[in-house]
């Protein structure tokens, strides 16, 4: 029952989950067993939040944080809009991912780390409202959460100068390399051929082919 999960998991996790689930209109497969998922997902936002690296003066180190956190203001505002609720989730979902990955690597843009944060918290306070409030709170936001406009992406922290792209051979991902979103093959090959765990792999091997998605990835095929 609906009363039963929301007081093992909290209305929060429990919102966010039905959220989750699919389009609204056309909803999914309720599984309680899914509500986990979202579960460590606001568990690793709250460990993020309450617990950053050590934050520095790095501006230009910051700026692939705030390209992801505007993008995702981007993406969630329109999905929100377009009740596009699952989606909306997803992202955050990334973002949080990306934080975590700042966080574990011990040191972050002292800027970006908070405007990043900042971000994530109001657009969470739709979907996640008690959770929301307490890191508005904590992170010495004014009240409330809920009393602040939505906030304004900047178009130009929504482009990329650099993509990561996966690079494979034989169909596994050996390595990843920054190139421009629409950079040639002929480009990205040579990216992907000065790492040595691409390199290792192709010595003494005849290339059949190259199977090339821009701004996506690069497969290599050998023999």
């Amino acid at each position: 029952a609906p009363d039963a999960q929301v007081e093992k998991w909290g209305a929060d996790c429990f919102r966010a989950y039905l959220m989750f689930l699919g389009p609204w209109d056309q909803g999914g497969p309720y599984d309680v067993d899914g509500i986990v998922g979202v579960y460590r997902w606001l568990s690793r936002v709250w460990a993020a939040i309450t617990d950053p690296p050590t934050l520095v003066d790095a501006p230009e180190a910051g700026r692939s944080l705030l390209i992801d956190a505007h993008s995702t203001l981007k993406k969630v505002g329109e999905d929100y809009e377009a009740k596009r609720f699952n989606t909306a989730i997803a992202a955050m979902m990334e973002l949080t991912n990306t934080l975590q990955k700042a966080r574990d690597a011990g040191e972050a843009d002292r800027a970006a780390w908070n405007d990043t944060v900042r971000l994530l918290i109001l657009m969470l306070a739709p979907a996640c409202p008690h959770v929301a409030e307490e890191l508005w709170d904590r992170t010495g936001g004014a009240y409330s959460v809920h009393l602040q406009e939505w906030p304004a992406f900047d178009p130009a922290l929504t482009v990329r100068d650099t993509v990561e792209i996966a690079v494979q051979v034989n169909g596994k991902v050996r390595a990843r390399v920054a190139v421009a979103p629409d950079a040639p093959e002929d480009v990205a090959r040579a990216a992907a051929e000065g790492e040595s765990n691409v390199s290792s792999q192709l010595e003494g091997r005849d290339v059949v082919r190259v199977i090339y998605v821009p701004g996506r990835l690069l497969n290599i095929v050998v023999k």
